[in-house]
């Protein structure tokens, strides 16, 4: 699926390529390449930063972060939520 589509069930609002390939969630300490996980707080920034996911759910509050930059986000109005 791609990160458009995820968007769209999710309701939520893409900042990167959403022709990215999502093949699968998982946690931000085992997510790999290709998949997506979430970052609920500030508190995750630098995990996030360095992790592999290829693209990261987020709420609004944390999508102009610095540390966030140049990664895919799909903006959530409650990041949790939507990755469940």
């Amino acid at each position: 699926m791609q990160l458009a589509e995820l968007a769209k069930q999710i309701n939520g609002e893409i900042r990167g390529d959403g022709g990215i390939e999502i093949r699968g969630a998982s946690s931000i300490e085992n997510v790999a390449t290709g998949e997506v996980t979430y970052v609920a707080d500030g508190a995750r920034l630098e995990q996030a930063r360095e992790c592999n996911a290829s693209a990261l759910i987020v709420p609004p509050k944390l999508a102009d972060e610095p540390a966030l930059s140049g990664r895919n986000l799909l903006i959530a109005r409650d990041a949790k939520l939507a990755f469940a």
